[in-house]
């Protein structure tokens, strides 16, 4: 079975090939793409996300895509137990709104969003999307979800209360992102050189100007900034939401994530072909530092409690993870087979990196990181008194610990 980063295409290359121009979008030579037929998704390839899982932190409990088995696995923080929840076909994009405690899933091969009540971990409704539902965003304060097709011109939006949908002809996206105090979608496509900023409570939409192969998109909402990493030009895109200005930030190749610690307004970019990871001041926009984690970085996401920023090295099976405080990695961890998303439970310490294969993920306990590496809370943060010697990798899926309950 083959590993296929983002939409798919019908070319197999290294990434390499987009700093040359070739306007084929792959992050590594490991994870290929394939040609699915309209609809579907063959079992061969695989359609992954970087938001193939996510943690809800009120309630603390993390949700899954399974891709291969059509499931949604659920696990609390504070439990070693893993539920199931059957969904549509090919699950592989997940996004929460926790004001309402709703969990929305994108079925890829189904054309489907399945709504979870995060109460009672059960699917309560199935609504239509448009062809491989690929991008989702919420706007959580006015409680409206958006759906990225990657086979349609139209974004298909809907109202949690109702779940009616309205087609909104913004062109067929690859990445989404809500600003939910400004109430603004920002949408990227990979082959548009123009970033699109689209009001939700007025239908407005301006164009930004960017350049050819926008690829991922973070935002830091006490500034008031949005980022978007252009992949063939090797920088940062800085977008002040208040006066429109834009800056661009030189960076590594082929920048495919970023992760913003809001605390600090300090921004961490994944490198997929250097191997490292790219630190800039948010606030001034220059560059920091560059840290060498591991092979294939995919995925950054920030724990600002403790000042730690973890790394998926899809390439090298691990996770790296750096102190924000002397900008070098203080411990790197198995991840899984090929881990390309992450998401954090900041409050419990747990680290979730999604995985390529028949474990979906892996659970990370970094509680014990600060004291035995030496990592100090920044200020503010909250103490760590545990001290083993390094993150722990929880053990998930031996059937001592394994208790599935399918909700249909």
């Amino acid at each position: 079975m083959e590993l296929s980063l983002c939409r798919p295409v019908t070319s197999r290359i290294s990434c390499g090939s987009i700093a040359a121009g070739l306007g084929v979008l792959t992050c590594a030579s490991l994870l290929s793409y394939a040609q699915p037929l309209p609809g579907v998704v063959p079992a061969e390839s695989m359609l992954i996300s970087p938001k193939a899982l996510a943690v809800n932190p009120v309630t603390h409990k993390m949700y899954a895509v399974d891709q291969t088995k059509d499931l949604v696995d659920v696990v609390d923080g504070s439990s070693a137990t893993v539920r199931v929840i059957k969904v549509g076909k090919s699950p592989n994009a997940i996004a929460i709104d926790s004001g309402t405690n709703k969990i929305f899933v994108l079925n890829t091969a189904s054309n489907t969003v399945s709504v979870i009540d995060g109460v009672r971990d059960m699917v309560v409704s199935t609504i239509a999307a448009g062809r491989i539902p690929y991008a989702i965003a919420i706007d959580t304060s006015l409680h409206k979800v958006f759906v990225a097709n990657t086979y349609s011109n139209f974004i298909t939006s809907f109202d949690e209360a109702s779940n009616q949908t309205t087609p909104l002809p913004l062109g067929s996206k690859d990445a989404l992102l809500v600003d939910p105090d400004r109430h603004e979608l920002f949408l990227l496509s990979y082959e548009s050189s123009t970033l699109q900023a689209f009001s939700v409570e007025t239908g407005n939409v301006r164009q930004i100007p960017a350049t050819m192969h926008l690829w991922a998109l973070a935002s830091d909402s006490r500034r008031e900034l949005i980022y978007a990493t252009e992949a063939q030009d090797k920088a940062l895109l800085r977008i002040d939401e208040r006066s429109g200005a834009e800056m661009t930030i030189a960076t590594g190749a082929m920048p495919c994530a970023a992760g913003v610690d809001e605390r600090t307004g300090f921004v961490y970019v994944a490198n997929c072909v250097d191997n490292n990871v790219t630190v800039i001041d948010g606030a001034s926009g220059k560059w920091v530092a560059t840290v060498q984690v591991g092979a294939g970085p995919q995925a950054i996401a920030v724990d600002s409690i403790r000042g730690l920023v973890a790394v998926a090295n899809t390439h090298s099976n691990t996770v790296s993870f750096i102190n924000e405080q002397t900008n070098s990695v203080v411990s790197t961890v198995p991840g899984g087979r090929n881990p390309y998303a992450l998401a954090i439970d900041a409050e419990n310490g747990n680290v979730y990196a999604a995985n390529f294969g028949p474990r979906c993920f892996t659970k990370l306990d970094v509680r014990s990181l600060l004291r035995s590496n030496g990592v100090s809370p920044l200020p503010g943060a909250s103490s760590e008194t545990n001290s083993p010697s390094s993150p722990r990798v929880v053990n998930l899926i031996t059937t001592s610990t394994l208790s599935h309950r399918t909700s249909t």
